[in-house]
């Protein structure tokens, strides 16, 4: 089986993965070459800057995860094979253990349990300055087990960096909302397990996402004189699916009417200086893109004069996308208002053959004290609004989900919604 690396995006057979070894000497204990390589990318060295998230969180050893050696040579190893013929695991030679990490072998960065065994897709999220990306992302990733749930599905995360995601991003009452991702800090990918038991075929059925966070900050070429933006190009071009997230006042939703269109004319031509691979015959970029308001509350009362900004419903039929509540009160609506002479309509018409507008809302109330220097505290706990629907409608576009419906488009040629592997399973 094929593995993409979720860092470095080299392939390889999952036979020739790597595994840190369980049997040491101190003497052996240190970085190898390969994830120095990697990580000299990003701030300078991996001792220093490797985020938490790439830490167990019941990590209490006095040597790093990343400096456990690695054992290199498959031929010394007795691969171990899962039922379907996936490698999963090796056992030590000399000491007979079982070893379980994998790594690539390009990188040495860690691979998920299971990762590369089922079909996978990479969504990369990206916040244009001041749009509140982190703090989507946060709430996004709190509520994705429970509202895929409701669908019908079992997600699987990658549960250390889900959890220090989460625990370092928390999003509470009486807490400070977390600061954006700086455009030198690179996120380790956050992975997903998609699963449904289909019963007409008896088997449990799977596939795998991967969740990217891109700094926004890194998509203003003017303001990019370091030129961080390279180290992130296989991220952006590997992506199978893009979220772009707006804050309101950059498009002309706000009070005062206040038009800020530059960060994100800048980023959609970053998108596709960067997606030239991924470009159909007429040069529009194919790979869909979910262009969501943030702090939809307020946008969605601006379009929908007064009227309050309701969560999304979920489908009558099992394991759909609902199209009609999303159709009805969301991009009816966005597609009216943009397509009336605003200039993102005119950007996005002219780069991309895939999109779609949405709003969301990661907080759903205004209750914050502004404590300044950047400090923000929550008076009350979040209500997040309509948070799953963007990623959901690019499951759709990806043939991970279907819709219960037609979903309306503003591009004119929409790209495939369907695969039949997964139309047997739902809304038959």
């Amino acid at each position: 089986m094929q593995i993409t690396c979720p860092f470095c995006f080299e392939v390889f057979d999952d036979k020739d993965v790597h595994f840190r070894r369980v049997t040491f000497t101190d003497d052996e204990l240190g970085e190898s070459e390969r994830h120095r390589r990697f990580w000299a990318d990003y701030q300078g060295n991996s001792k220093n800057t490797t985020p938490p998230e790439y830490i167990p969180t019941n990590w209490a050893k006095d040597y790093d995860p990343w400096e456990v050696p690695i054992e290199t040579n498959s031929e010394k190893l007795s691969l171990q094979f899962d039922p379907s013929g996936f490698c999963e695991a090796a056992i030590e030679p000399g000491t007979n253990k079982v070893l379980r990490q994998r790594v690539c072998p390009y990188c040495h960065n860690p691979l998920p349990q299971n990762y590369g065994k089922y079909e996978t897709k990479f969504v990369s999220v990206i916040g244009v300055t001041g749009a509140g990306k982190t703090v989507y992302i946060s709430q996004m990733l709190y509520r994705l087990r429970g509202d895929f749930g409701n669908l019908g599905y079992t997600l699987t995360p990658d549960a250390v960096t889900l959890s220090a995601y989460l625990n370092q991003n928390s999003v509470k009452m009486g807490m400070p909302l977390p600061a954006g991702t700086g455009k030198e800090t690179f996120v380790p990918s956050m992975t997903f397990e998609m699963s449904y038991f289909d019963q007409a075929r008896n088997r449990r059925t799977s596939k795998t996402f991967v969740v990217y966070d891109i700094a926004g900050e890194l998509f203003d070429a003017e303001r990019d004189e370091l030129g961080h933006l390279d180290n992130y190009f296989k991220f952006i071009s590997h992506s199978d699916a893009v979220i772009m997230l707006i804050d309101p006042k950059q498009v002309g939703l706000t009070d005062d009417n206040t038009v800020d269109i530059h960060d994100v004319t800048s980023a959609l031509t970053i998108l596709q200086r960067y997606l030239k691979n991924k470009l159909m015959s007429n040069g529009l970029i194919s790979i869909p893109i979910a262009v969501c308001l943030s702090k939809g509350d307020k946008a969605y009362e601006a379009v929908h004069h007064g009227v309050p900004f309701m969560d999304y419903q979920i489908s009558n039929m099992p394991g759909c996308f609902n199209a009609r509540d999303y159709n009805e009160n969301i991009q009816h609506y966005l597609q009216e208002y943009f397509e009336n002479g605003n200039l993102l309509s005119t950007d996005l018409r002219n780069n991309c053959g895939n999109y779609n507008y949405f709003m969301v809302s990661a907080i759903g109330h205004n209750d914050i004290v502004d404590q300044g220097g950047g400090i923000k505290i929550l008076k009350q706990n979040p209500i997040p609004k309509r948070i799953m629907e963007p990623l959901m409608w690019i499951l759709v576009q990806i043939g991970y989900l279907k819709a219960d419906g037609p979903i309306n488009s503003p591009c004119k040629i929409e790209a495939p919604v369907r695969q039949s592997f997964w139309k047997r399973l739902f809304c038959k």
